[in-house]
């Protein structure tokens, strides 16, 4: 399929998969770090780690007001269900 390649072509794409290869491994480096940096700074805070990521997630997102309301009608169903709705 890709015989008729130049050997410019054959090049760039030796050099694409080099690099995207050191790209991913440097993703998946820094993704290890920031878990153990969210373990590390969840365990000081005495939160659960999934909570700290979520904070985390909703700034990257820049979406807090959606992640308070989705929270605060979490928290009407179940005062609901509990009968400790106001």
């Amino acid at each position: 399929m890709f015989e008729d390649l130049s050997s410019g072509s054959v090049l760039r794409l030796r050099e694409y998969l080099k690099e995207g290869a050191a790209y991913l491994q440097e993703i998946a480096d820094r993704k290890e770090s920031l878990k153990d940096l969210t373990k590390a700074i969840a365990e000081e805070l005495g939160v659960k780690p999934a909570e700290l990521s979520k904070a985390l997630n909703a700034e990257f997102k820049n979406s807090i007001e959606d992640l308070k309301e989705s929270m605060s009608v979490v928290e009407s169903l179940l005062d609901a269900a509990h009968g400790t709705a106001s």
